[in-house]
């Protein structure tokens, strides 16, 4: 096996792909899962990765706050979605999980769009009407 640099987050590479480790301060470990070719470059930018629930979407997505420092007398901080890394995904630009499998990050799962072809992927009922069923008046 390759010698590689350390990185913030324990991980385990299985051929062409990898799994992040990805601890929570409950002390659960959550998995994600990558290109083995993208494990490069996510140790470049020696950030550590955490699972971070959206209640809205009901689903973890992986996530790094990156400290920016003191602009202004305050601490800014940026927040960086693994799924946009690996993509390279521009600021109007969304990553789409084909699989709804948001912990699944490997470039074959991931594809950029529009809101609107976003939108028509997502999977399961509404929850803003009765049936839940969209498109039901």
């Amino acid at each position: 096996m390759k010698e590689r640099k350390r990185m913030k987050n324990r991980y385990k590479i299985c051929g062409d792909y990898t799994i992040i480790y990805l601890p929570k301060k409950t002390g659960e470990i959550y998995e994600t899962k990558i290109n083995t070719e993208d494990l490069d470059k996510l140790i470049i930018q020696n950030l550590s990765w955490n699972a971070t629930y959206d209640p809205k979407m009901s689903q973890h997505y992986v996530q790094s706050t990156e400290y920016l420092g003191i602009i202004d007398g305050k601490a800014k901080y940026k927040i960086r979605q693994l799924a946009r890394e690996i993509v390279e995904a521009k600021e109007d630009e969304y990553v789409d999980h084909k699989n709804h499998d948001t912990l699944d990050n490997r470039r074959n799962n991931l594809r950029i769009t529009k809101f609107e072809q976003n939108a028509k992927n997502r999977k399961g009922k509404n929850k803003n009407n009765k049936s839940g069923y969209r498109n039901v008046h």
